[in-house]
């Protein structure tokens, strides 16, 4: 599973998150529509990179998955691509869970994987999570939850 993948990258320090995006500016930039596209660098923001990794190398196609390092952007493809939903009762382990850190403006913020879904709560695996990758567990029914770009949909 994706999130499996993810997890392998639990705790890294700046050196492997170098990595990472040289791995994203090397292989899924290119993804990206040209008029949007560009290579991440130190300092920026790098959750919706982290997925778009994972994503590549788990073999997804960018007619199966959003690449972008872009929240915004990869929740607006998604919407195009008819795999974003902010029905929770839908989620599943492995679709990317969609955060507003406001919790009011729906404007996506934070993205990573949905690892597990139990007795209402989820648990996660996130890049740029306290500059590494970690996770968290939220309430599904957290008003800070914008929605899931769902991964069965991208098989």
């Amino acid at each position: 599973m994706m999130h499996d993948k993810a997890a392998e990258y639990i705790g890294i320090d700046a050196e492997r998150k170098r990595g990472l995006m040289n791995y994203y500016n090397e292989n899924c930039a290119r993804f990206v529509k040209p008029s949007r596209r560009y290579l991440i660098k130190d300092g920026d923001n790098w959750c919706a990179m982290f997925t778009s990794v994972i994503a590549n190398m788990y073999g997804l196609s960018p007619d199966q998955f959003p690449y972008e390092v872009s929240v915004g952007e990869q929740v607006k493809l998604a919407r195009q691509m008819g795999i974003y939903t902010a029905n929770m009762e839908l989620a599943k382990p492995d679709d990317l869970i969609i955060f507003d850190w406001q919790g009011v403006n729906g404007w996506p913020d934070h993205v990573g994987f949905i690892k597990e879904i139990k007795n209402g709560a989820i648990t996660t695996i996130e890049g740029n999570y306290k500059d590494t990758v970690g996770g968290r567990i939220i309430a599904m029914n957290s008003k800070f939850i914008n929605g899931v770009i769902r991964y069965r949909d991208w098989e």
